[in-house]
């Protein structure tokens, strides 16, 4: 813990003091996934899942070395309608994210971005009973690829694809033992795609 808060401090206080081109970047990213469960045999109820993620950031760009720092804030939200329910569960996630980001420009406007960034969230469930209630936090190593392609000078599409690093996760319920999980590796799944718009001043 104590490392990944040090690495969180050194994303958010990189600054250069020399003589650069700098500019302030405000964006804005979104997601969307729903998926479907159907059993073909039993009698077991059909779920629906709808997703939505939204995050917005506000970074510092120090054009002359292509760097880029700042902080994310996010929100989730997940809706989990089944047969027997007429309104759906909830899973409610917000998330704040320190990050840095290296831009690699092909021309004058397309460029390939890695992102780097420490990320805390916080997830728990409503719903209409006392006994599915969750608690679930969760702390993070995560570097994204994506791109950035600029429609004029100072509006931008962009896009996150994918993700790779390290996540811990603690988990509290109300009638399960708690668990503790962590895990590594890649994610290219089309769902963890963040589509937005950043404005450069």
């Amino acid at each position: 813990m104590k490392k990944l808060l040090l690495l969180a401090v050194l994303l958010t206080t990189t600054i250069s003091y020399t003589q650069q081109h700098e500019t302030w970047v405000f964006s804005g990213e979104i997601g969307f996934k729903t998926s479907n469960l159907e059993y073909t045999q039993g009698n077991n109820t059909n779920n629906e899942t709808n997703q939505i993620n939204l995050l917005a950031k506000v970074g510092y760009l120090i054009s002359d070395t292509n760097f880029e720092f700042g902080i994310g804030i996010g929100y989730a939200n997940s809706e989990l309608y089944n047969y027997y329910s007429s309104t759906p569960d909830e899973v409610i996630t917000t998330t704040i994210a320190p990050y840095l980001k290296k831009y690699f420009p092909i021309n004058d406007k397309f460029a390939f971005h890695l992102i780097g960034e420490v990320g805390f969230s916080k997830t728990y469930l409503e719903t209409q009973s006392s006994s599915n209630e969750m608690d679930v936090k969760q702390v993070g190593i995560v570097f994204r690829p994506g791109f950035v392609y600029f429609l004029t000078k100072k509006i931008a599409l962009t896009a996150n694809m994918g993700s790779m690093g390290y996540i811990s996760t603690k988990s509290k319920y109300a009638t399960t033992a708690d668990t503790k999980s962590e895990s590594y590796g890649f994610n290219l799944n089309a769902s963890n795609m963040l589509i937005g718009l950043a404005y450069y001043l």
